[in-house]
């Protein structure tokens, strides 16, 4: 990890990637595929609104 001080602003050299999904399946595809090339669990983290992820789960 890179830390450069600028100032007093801090700034720490992370990439990042985020994603927008429209449905479950292609969440949970690109969940598998970050997980089959590597990716450990504890670095993936997901954000969604609560009542979507209620309707997603009572219609399985």
């Amino acid at each position: 990890m890179n830390t450069l001080k600028k100032g007093k602003t801090t700034v720490i050299n992370i990439p990042e990637a985020v994603g927008v999904f429209d449905a479950l399946e292609t969440l949970q595809a690109a969940y598998y595929n970050l997980r089959a090339v590597g990716f450990s669990r504890y670095d993936i983290s997901l954000l969604g609104d609560q009542a979507v992820l209620v309707d997603q789960h009572s219609t399985r």
